[in-house]
């Protein structure tokens, strides 16, 4: 069954569409029901987590994946994609009238720059703990 997923997946990554490969079952040729464990990755290159030459290829493989998902966008995808362009369409038209109401007083921009500084700390601190966490525990998922 693993070797049936990764011919799908090399075979799959010569093709210019990048669809959900899901393997056939052997004995009925229907799809498999438990899907989270038939999810195949849009690319099948290698994605290791080691620092260095290769942090910057995933990084660049990521980018490319981000910016080209577009020209993948199929119509099964309506279901969670026309409800996020709503939301982000009225976010928008809202985004002029929702700042004219808020505070130009230098006190409250003040505390405004100050929250948004210790969020980013905070959220460096979270990443680095993290990242000791999983050298600790010989875990990369953590």
């Amino acid at each position: 069954m693993l070797n049936d997923e990764l011919r799908l997946a090399q075979s799959s990554s010569q093709d210019t569409a990048r669809e959900d490969v899901r393997p056939k079952t052997e004995d009925t040729g229907n799809p498999s029901t438990n899907t989270k464990k038939d999810i195949v990755p849009a690319s099948n290159e290698t994605a290791e987590n080691k620092l260095g030459l290769q942090l910057f290829k995933n990084i660049a493989r990521d980018q490319r994946d981000i910016w080209t998902s577009p020209a993948h966008v199929r119509l099964g995808h309506a279901d969670w994609l026309v409800p996020f362009a709503e939301v982000a369409a009225g976010l928008m038209v809202t985004d002029r009238d929702t700042s004219l109401h808020l505070s130009n007083n230098p006190n409250t921009l003040r505390n405004y720059r100050n929250f948004s500084n210790y969020g980013a700390a905070g959220m460096a601190g979270a990443v680095g703990g993290l990242y000791l966490w999983g050298c600790a525990t010989n875990d990369p998922h953590k």
